[in-house]
């Protein structure tokens, strides 16, 4: 007797461990012709959506019907047109092509600049600014007063410079963070 409840309760355990299938992935083949027909109608409307559609199930009959009887063979018992339907619909059509957004850089690391060179900027600026009362506008200009700067502090602006390129900027790309620095702060200071 022992034996025969060990074997009903070795089927039990069977019958509790059967795999579901909760997700029917379809055939990479079938996949890229719905993805195709999606890319192709991404901004049909509905009405012309469907009206393709149509069309796209007659053209692929035969594979289309390869691929419901594989599906059914795994135990798919719903309905499979409309599955590929919803798929390319509202899936495939919406989807965004991930191989765009490897064409993104990566934002490079912030290099910030010297407190002592940024200092002497703010000095600079507020000692050669001259405002014109009367228009409420101010008479030196930061192209101008960038120049003036760096014939002034040449050796230290150079120096700034070779740290930049350490710290992997390129020369063209250390001189523009250093103009638009100077720029930013002489803005910033112009307005207090």
């Amino acid at each position: 007797m022992a034996t025969a409840k060990h074997t009903d309760t070795s089927e039990q355990s069977s019958a509790k461990h059967t795999n579901n299938t909760y997700r029917f992935k379809l055939n990479e083949s079938t996949i890229e012709i719905i993805q195709r027909f999606s890319i192709i109608h991404k901004t049909d409307t509905r009405e012309d959506f469907k009206e393709a559609w149509k069309q796209f199930l007659i053209d692929n009959d035969e594979i289309l019907k390869q691929e419901e009887l594989a599906l059914n063979q795994k135990g798919f018992r719903g309905n499979f047109y409309d599955k590929i339907y919803k798929s390319a619909r509202y899936y495939y059509r919406t989807k965004t092509d991930t191989k765009k957004n490897e064409n993104f850089q990566q934002r490079r690391k912030y290099v910030g600049l010297n407190k002592t060179l940024l200092r002497m900027m703010d000095d600079f600026i507020t000692e050669n600014k001259t405002i014109n009362i009367e228009k409420n506008e101010a008479i030196f200009k930061p192209s101008d007063g960038y120049c003036s700067f760096y014939q002034k502090f040449n050796s230290i602006i150079d120096k700034e410079i070779q740290e930049l390129i350490k710290q992997s900027l390129t020369h063209e790309d250390s001189v523009i963070k250093l103009k638009k620095t100077f720029k930013n702060r002489y803005f910033q200071l112009i307005k207090k």
